[in-house]
């Protein structure tokens, strides 16, 4: 994002409102129509809470809550700031606020610990040139690659085996989160991994958290009836999973092609 706002400037912040955050929200309520749909196959109800459209009510779709508050966050800031540097530290100081809310009204910790990996992500762009060409070099690359490894494993250990407080959890888990990054981006560098492969897990990966659900759902009550081994259930699971991403991501890819894709072309000149 913040390399594609860098590139286009203000043409992509206001294509951001529109094709980035409208169309995660609008996927958002698809997605949750299609689980309480085969939900309602086993309880022959469609129980639908319209507080779940407020996303902050469950736990379940935290992702989706914190995606839409990190799009908006970016977007007010890089409008009204335009010193990058202090919106990054604007954005980094928010972040730290928001897991100090989301503790003060109890929700539970995976809702905050991976939130560093944005102003993460906002760093490497501001200083893409000079990270890029320390990871050039092949002996830099190689080293990031064992000590983040180091520390990945060190993390998990630590947080699997002592009791810690709370801020030294999240701390930890920052950690953790910002060395698997680096770790993954050192490794691609060092091992030339194809991107192709990497955009299309990560283009699925929004529909696989939401729909998962829809599969263990259904497979579950089978697996009590039918005494389903757990790899049988597992593959069960996978298939279907990854079946109904393909399905719903095409159908939503073509509506917001022949419904939206007008305004979103407008909006991009």
């Amino acid at each position: 994002m913040s390399i594609s706002k860098s590139k286009r400037g203000g043409r992509y912040l206001k294509k951001l409102l529109f094709s980035r955050i409208f169309k995660v929200y609008i996927t958002y309520l698809f997605c949750l129509i299609v689980v309480k749909s085969f939900e309602s196959i086993s309880t022959h109800s469609f129980i639908f809470d319209p507080l779940e459209l407020l996303i902050w009510q469950n736990d379940y779709y935290w992702f989706v809550f914190i995606i839409l508050f990190e799009y908006i966050l970016f977007l007010l800031l890089f409008v009204i700031v335009k010193n990058k540097k202090t919106a990054f530290c604007i954005l980094s100081c928010l972040q730290i606020a928001l897991v100090i809310l989301l503790y003060k009204t109890n929700k539970p910790g995976f809702w905050y610990d991976t939130l560093i990996a944005f102003p993460f992500g906002v760093f490497w762009a501001l200083y893409r040139n000079k990270i890029d060409t320390f990871f050039t070099i092949k002996q830099n690359s190689l080293l990031v690659l064992i000590s983040t490894a180091a520390i990945i494993i060190s993390s998990f250990a630590l947080i699997n085996t002592f009791p810690m407080p709370i801020y030294f959890y999240v701390f930890t888990r920052w950690v953790l989160c910002i060395s698997f990054i680096t770790f993954i981006l050192s490794f691609c560098v060092l091992f030339k991994t194809a991107n192709k492969l990497l955009i299309c897990l990560s283009s699925y990966s929004f529909y696989s958290y939401i729909l998962q659900s829809v599969s263990f759902f259904l497979f579950a009550t089978t697996a009590e009836v039918a005494s389903f081994n757990t790899v049988l259930f597992f593959i069960s699971c996978l298939t279907f999973t990854i079946a109904l991403c393909f399905a719903i991501k095409f159908i939503i890819d073509k509506i917001w092609l022949f419904t939206f894709n007008k305004i979103n072309t407008k909006l991009s000149k």
